[in-house]
């Protein structure tokens, strides 16, 4: 068990992975992660960590960012983080290896253009992902409050028009 005298919690155990950053896309029962789906002001540094470029006024430029217990009750955080105090929580979030996400891709952009993604991403990455995947989007919309959609060009692999 984590959290005890011989093995306490560190005073920050973040990795700087920015899992928590990232919207979950539900593929069957997994909760995943994809490179360049994530909050707007997450940002790449050297090593592979991630870096918020608002962090010391995360809540008021990003209200949808999360408190640690917030994210943690809401499995935001990734299934292995060791911010969770009871170990791992198989609800959390995953990141996909390279080789399984390029056969992951159909089904993944279908969830995307099922669920719509949070308004909060940077939307770059979605059109860059949809088209990867091709689909190339003729336009993003509004789906309800706080959701974008995508509408795909006619002819794409996985046409499917939200209007």
């Amino acid at each position: 068990m984590r959290g005890s005298l011989t093995n306490p919690i560190p005073a920050d155990p973040c990795r700087r992975c920015g899992i928590c950053c990232h919207p979950a896309v539900i593929v069957g029962r997994l909760s995943i992660v994809i490179p360049g789906i994530r909050c707007r002001f997450l940002r790449d540094s050297p090593g592979g960590a991630t870096t918020c470029e608002v962090y010391e006024r995360r809540f008021e430029a990003a209200p949808w960012c999360l408190t640690l217990p917030a994210a943690r009750e809401s499995h935001a955080l990734a299934a292995d983080c060791p911010s969770h105090t009871l170990g791992e929580d198989v609800a959390g979030k995953h990141r996909v290896r390279p080789g399984a996400l390029a056969s992951a891709r159909p089904a993944i952009a279908r969830a995307l253009l099922e669920a719509g993604v949070p308004a909060w991403v940077d939307v770059e990455g979605v059109l860059a992902f949809l088209t990867s995947a091709g689909l190339p989007v003729s336009r993003t919309i509004v789906i309800r409050e706080g959701i974008l959609g995508f509408v795909v060009e006619p002819g794409g692999l996985l046409s499917r028009n939200r209007d």
